[in-house]
């Protein structure tokens, strides 16, 4: 499989990651500090009931595409130096881990009423389920900031994609990490930007056999 192939198709899935992570938040908003009857009331509807589900698959398949482009991101940095995406690809797995573990935080009331014709739970549950699904997303959020920082070193590292990309994703981490903590789910925009960014970055880069000599050449004539 061509080295031009594997590089669309890793854009592909970094966009996709990207788009389908935005579905998936914004397709449901949980109310918030409301009574109970009106919690109950907006998990009675059945189109809130769809909208969690459609937001559980649109995760899901989210956290899938994140793992393919950073695995592709993983190969493109070891190519031009042995385990230099290792560590930026265990933590974007993790990320991704954790999203799921959201996803199906998202969709379990949804699913289990809708789909499964079981009776709407508690009103305690309805609102613990949302901020477990929360919480999860905020440990993805900062184990994807850390990601991106590990990225960004290692792009430094080995010059296989542009500056600009490092410089991007050591502000973006920091601001994922530093704003998840602060301010929660707010920050996804920031991961939404890079993702996009990285994509195009690595669509537009030259083939990592031609990057891998030049690196070495780089060295080489540093030393």
């Amino acid at each position: 499989m061509s080295d031009t192939f594997n590089r669309r198709f890793a854009a592909l899935c970094g966009v996709s990651f990207a788009l389908l992570l935005f579905v998936g938040v914004a397709s449901i908003n949980v109310p918030h500090s409301v009574s109970d009857q009106e919690m109950i009331d907006w998990w009675s509807k059945g189109g809130n009931q769809s909208a969690s589900i459609l937001s559980m698959y649109a995760l899901t398949a989210s956290a899938i595409a994140l793992v393919v482009f950073l695995s592709h991101l993983r190969d493109r940095l070891n190519s031009a130096e042995a385990n230099a995406g290792n560590a930026m690809f265990a933590l974007g797995l993790a990320a991704s881990v954790m999203q799921l573990a959201s996803s199906a935080a998202h969709g379990v009331i949804g699913n289990a009423v809708k789909v499964n014709d079981e009776p709407l739970p508690g009103v305690d549950a309805l609102r613990f389920i949302p901020q477990l699904s929360y919480t999860f997303m905020d440990l993805a959020l900062i184990s994807a900031g850390a990601c991106v920082v590990l990225a960004s070193v290692a792009i430094r590292r080995t010059a296989t994609l542009p500056a600009w990309l490092a410089w991007l994703g050591f502000v973006s981490g920091a601001l994922l990490i530093v704003g998840t903590v602060v301010i929660g789910p707010l920050t996804i925009p920031i991961l939404l930007i890079w993702a996009v960014a990285a994509s195009v970055a690595l669509l537009r880069s030259a083939p990592a056999e031609a990057t891998a000599p030049r690196r070495v050449s780089a060295v080489a004539s540093a030393s």
